[in-house]
C-alpha cells in the first residue's frame, strides 16, 4: 500500500512537472507563432504600402513633399516665436525696472524759472536758408 502510495505521489509530481514543462513549451511557441505573424503583416503593408505609392500620380507625390516641407518649417517657425517672445518678455521685464528706476522725481524745485508776460523782450533765431554761388 505504501508502495502505491508513493508511485502515486511520484506521478503526480512528475504530471506537476510535465505540465509545467508543457506550459512554458506552449507559451514559447505561441511566442514565436506570434512573432512570426508579426513579421508576415509588416512584410504585407509595406508591400502594399509601396504598391499604393508607385500607383500614385507625381503631382499629388509633390504636394506630399511640400506639405512635408512646408509642416518643417512651421515648426522651425513655431520654435523661434517662441524664443523671440521669450525675448520680448525679458526685454518689456528690463524696460519695467528701468521705468520703475527712473520714476523718482528730478526736478529742482529750489531752482528759480524766468517767467515769460508781455513785457519780456523776445529773440527769435530762426536760420535762413541761403544760396551759394558756384
Amino acid at each position: 500500500m505504501n508502495e502505491l502510495k508513493t508511485l502515486i505521489d511520484n506521478v503526480l509530481q512528475e504530471q506537476i512537472i510535465d505540465s509545467h514543462e508543457l506550459s512554458s513549451l506552449v507559451e514559447k511557441h505561441h511566442t514565436n507563432f506570434t512573432l512570426n505573424t508579426d513579421k508576415k503583416c509588416k512584410k504585407i503593408q509595406e508591400s502594399l504600402t509601396a504598391s499604393a505609392l508607385n500607383s500614385i500620380p507625381n503631382s499629388i507625390r509633390d504636394v506630399a513633399f511640400q506639405n512635408q516641407i512646408m509642416k518643417r518649417e512651421i515648426t522651425t517657425h513655431k520654435k523661434s516665436v517662441k524664443e523671440m517672445e521669450r525675448e520680448i518678455k525679458e526685454i518689456e521685464d528690463e524696460i519695467r525696472k528701468e521705468v520703475k528706476k527712473n520714476k523718482e522725481p528730478k526736478m529742482n524745485l529750489t531752482k528759480k524759472v524766468d517767467v515769460c508776460t508781455p513785457d519780456t523782450k523776445l529773440t527769435l533765431d530762426i536760420p535762413r536758408s541761403t544760396i551759394l554761388e558756384i
